[in-house]
């Protein structure tokens, strides 16, 4: 049994060595054999037919299979405030911020407003102040020393702005900007205007100026102590606000000069009895030579009549004013005598049977003067302070008989 796989192993011929890949890839064997000739494409000489899966046969339902199991649903949990993610995110917002502030600030720049006086750079203001808030204290301090309403003309407006080099630029803190403002800015001032029977004569800062002037022009001819309920001028005395550059401006003496003044005027004169033309024009002030020029109708040797009517020139106010003031006095009443006849009593006798008592009256009257000369004169109203009592006379009306004649 020994020699027989022996002699088996005598015929072996040896294996040959290993081939690499790539040796095997190109031995002729594995040589693809190409053709000139083009290829032909294959025709399928049939359908496909498709591939039927067998089917599986049916398991018997087991009890343990039919048995459904329940199983909760597993809930998601919902992701609350996270405050350490937050801060992750926030803290380097944070110091990226307070980094670029600080690079700002340490290169030389500063946050500022910059002013404009009719859309033209004036200056930077250092501190935070709005519009309306720059423009009311100009005006404020303006009203102040004017004394008056005033209005500017120009249009002042604030832009933020970032100045880069502060030593260069002129930065004022608002006061300062504001003390500019005032010495730079026009304006124009609302005053109030007087106007004469239509005319303008002066124009004052405010009411309280125009009330002094009128004050000035009535206290000459208004008495200390006398009820007056009226007071004014004949003329038309209108006061009314204007806006005017401050040079057309009148001060309060200014105004006094231009209606304290006096005009010439001509007034009729009716002659009365025991006038002369030497006695009326001395008593106007005049020379005779003078009258009889304005009364062209008349001579040296006319004869002058009770009722003609003459013109005088006089001087009167520029403004003549008009005063109504009401008066009140106690009147009496003076004792009414009344005769009562008696037959029976001899005549030429008389007999007082009831004794007279005056009595007492209240009267108001208001009186008109116009330059403090009496107008007119009114009573308004009469009151009885006491009744007055008539006294009584009996007075015999018996004619004397014949016989005793």
């Amino acid at each position: 049994m020994t020699d027989e796989p022996k002699a088996n192993m005598e015929n072996l011929k040896p294996l040959p060595k290993p081939v690499s890949m790539n040796q095997s890839r190109n031995h002729p064997k594995h040589k693809r054999q190409r053709s000139n000739k083009p290829s032909k494409p294959i025709k399928p000489t049939s359908k496909p037919t498709p591939m039927i899966r067998p089917e599986r046969p049916e398991r018997p339902i087991t009890k343990v299979q039919a048995k459904v199991v329940e199983r909760p649903r597993p809930v998601r949990k919902r992701r609350g405030f996270n405050a350490k993610r937050v801060a992750g995110l926030v803290l380097p917002l944070v110091i990226l911020v307070g980094l670029v502030g600080f690079i700002l600030l340490s290169g030389g720049g500063t946050n500022a407003l910059a002013l404009y006086i009719d859309e033209e750079h004036f200056a930077y203001i250092n501190e935070d102040i709005s519009e309306e808030e720059l423009m009311a204290e100009v005006q404020r301090r303006l009203q102040h020393t004017q004394g008056a309403q005033v209005i500017i003309n120009e249009e002042i407006s604030l832009q933020p702005t970032n100045i880069t080099n502060r030593e260069e630029q002129i930065v004022l803190p608002p006061s300062e900007a504001v003390e500019q403002l005032i010495s730079t800015v026009t304006f124009r001032i609302v005053g109030t205007a007087i106007y004469v029977s239509g005319n303008r004569k002066a124009i004052l800062r405010n009411q309280a100026e125009v009330d002094e002037v009128e004050r000035h022009l009535l206290q000459p001819f208004m008495r200390a102590g006398a009820n007056y309920v009226d007071s004014g001028f004949v003329e038309r005395f209108d006061m009314v606000s204007v806006t005017v550059n401050p040079e057309q401006i009148s001060t309060v003496s200014e105004a006094l000069r231009l209606l304290d003044g006096q005009i010439m005027v001509m007034e009729e004169y009716v002659v009365r009895s025991g006038d002369s033309l030497s006695r009326i024009a001395a008593v106007h002030g005049i020379s005779q030579e003078r009258l009889l020029a304005n009364n062209p109708n008349f001579t040296p040797n006319t004869v002058l009549r009770i009722g003609d009517i003459m013109l005088i020139e006089t001087s009167r106010p520029y403004l003549s004013v008009r005063t109504v003031e009401e008066v009140t006095r106690t009147e009496v009443i003076s004792i009414e005598i009344q005769n009562r006849e008696n037959p029976s009593r001899p005549s030429h006798s008389s007999e007082v049977i009831q004794q007279g008592r005056s009595g007492e009256r209240q009267i108001v009257e208001r009186i008109v003067r116009i330059n403090g000369v009496e107008y007119s004169e009114e009573v308004i109203s009469m009151d009885i302070i006491s009744e007055m009592i008539p006294q009584i006379v009996e007075v015999g009306t018996m004619l004397a008989s014949p016989s005793e004649d």
